[in-house]
C-alpha cells in the first residue's frame, strides 16, 4: 500500500468485520519528538490471546475469502520500516486498540494520503456505524464524527452523495490545516 490512508481503510475494515459500532481514529504528528502516531480503537468483538498473538502474521487470517491476511502485517511493517513501533491490544468482548508510530523524517515513511476520501468511503459503505476522526499537530486540532453529523442533519442520511462529498472535502481541509508544514505531503 502506498499511503497510510489505504492502510487505515484496510485496518478499519477489520473493525467492520468485528461488528464494531464505534470506531475512533487519531492521527497525531509531534514535530518535537519527530513521530507521527496513528491510533485506532473499536468496540468490536475483540480477539482472544491466541488470535492476538498471530494477528501480525501474514499467513494467519480469519477471512474465508483468502488464506492470508495482509492488513495488520503490512501496517506493522510500514511503521517499523519508518523507524517506528507497532502495538495491538484486544480481548474478547472488549474491542481492539491499535497504535503505530512513524518517524516523520524517515525516507521510508509512506505519505499520509487522502484521509478525506478514505473516511468518505468508510461512511458510504458502513452508514450505520459511528466513525470519529481526530487529527492533531502543534496545537492544531480537527475532529469529525458521524454521530455529530447525524445530530446536525436530522433525517438526512450520512450516505447521501452531498453529505459524503462534504465529509471528503471537510476532512481533506482539516488534514491540510493540521498537518500543513509538518508533513511534507499535507
Amino acid at each position: 500500500m502506498h499511503d497510510l490512508s489505504l492502510h487505515l481503510l484496510d485496518i478499519l475494515g477489520n473493525s467492520v468485520r468485528a461488528r464494531a459500532r464505534h470506531v475512533g481514529t487519531t492521527v497525531r504528528a509531534d514535530p518535537a519528538s519527530g513521530f507521527l502516531e496513528v491510533r485506532i480503537e473499536d468496540d468490536g468483538c475483540g480477539m482472544d490471546a491466541k488470535l492476538l498473538s498471530e494477528v501480525a502474521d501474514p499467513y494467519r487470517t480469519t477471512r474465508s475469502t483468502r488464506r492470508i491476511g495482509l492488513g495488520v502485517p503490512l501496517f506493522k511493517e510500514a511503521a517499523e520500516a519508518a523507524g517506528g513501533t507497532f502495538r495491538i491490544e484486544s480481548a474478547p468482548g472488549a474491542g481492539t486498540r491499535l497504535a503505530a508510530t512513524f518517524r516523520i523524517g524517515s525516507i521510508d515513511r509512506i505519505p499520509l494520503g487522502e484521509l478525506g476520501a478514505t473516511f468518505s468511503v468508510l461512511v458510504r459503505t458502513n452508514p450505520d456505524m459511528e466513525f470519529a476522526l481526530t487529527l492533531a499537530a502543534d496545537g492544531r486540532r480537527f475532529e469529525l464524527s458521524t454521530e455529530e453529523i447525524r445530530e446536525t442533519l436530522g433525517d438526512v442520511p450520512v450516505d447521501e452523495p452531498d453529505v459524503l462529498a462534504w465529509i471528503e472535502e471537510t476532512v481533506a481541509e482539516g488534514q491540510r490545516e493540521v498537518f500543513g508544514g509538518i508533513l511534507p505531503e499535507a
